[in-house]
């Protein structure tokens, strides 16, 4: 049996969406890190308030929901 290749188990814009709920979490991280380190420096806390604008907490927040729908076949099925 042939194996299928990602591209045949995978919707199209799965990997748009992993990246950009991935990327989210990423720079909320960095955000955080640089306010821990920095809480009074205002470019650090700009950068913690952009990272959590509502926005684009909701537009990761979509994309994450996409990719946890997603049910792969399993092997051999």
């Amino acid at each position: 049996m042939a194996q299928a290749s990602a591209a045949d188990e995978f919707p199209e814009g799965f990997v748009s969406d992993a990246a950009h709920a991935l990327r989210a979490i990423d720079d909320i991280q960095h955000a955080a890190a640089g306010l821990y380190e920095s809480a009074l420096d205002p470019s650090a806390q700009e950068r913690m308030r952009r990272t959590l604008e509502p926005s684009r907490l909701a537009q990761a927040g979509q994309a994450a929901s996409r990719v946890a729908r997603l049910q792969i076949a399993a092997e051999g099925v």
